[in-house]
């Protein structure tokens, strides 16, 4: 594959994943309540919280892919 071509479309999967990052912080309030409803989920809704944001903080940074090339 062509040099600019691959740089074309590693910047467009950039893209996707930081959207989709910022999208998850914006939901994660909203279906917070929802999780929190579920007898089984309640006591464990910190760490779901916790996990949820990391997600979105991973995304967001691109920290899963650091060190490949």
């Amino acid at each position: 594959m062509p040099s600019e071509q691959r740089n074309t479309l590693q910047i467009a999967w950039g893209v996707l994943l930081v959207t989709a990052g910022v999208g998850m912080f914006f939901r994660i309030p909203q279906v917070a309540p929802q999780i929190r409803a579920i007898d089984a989920f309640a006591a464990a809704m910190p760490f779901i919280t916790f996990c949820l944001y990391f997600i979105a903080v991973a995304l967001v940074t691109g920290y899963g892919g650091m060190g490949r090339s």
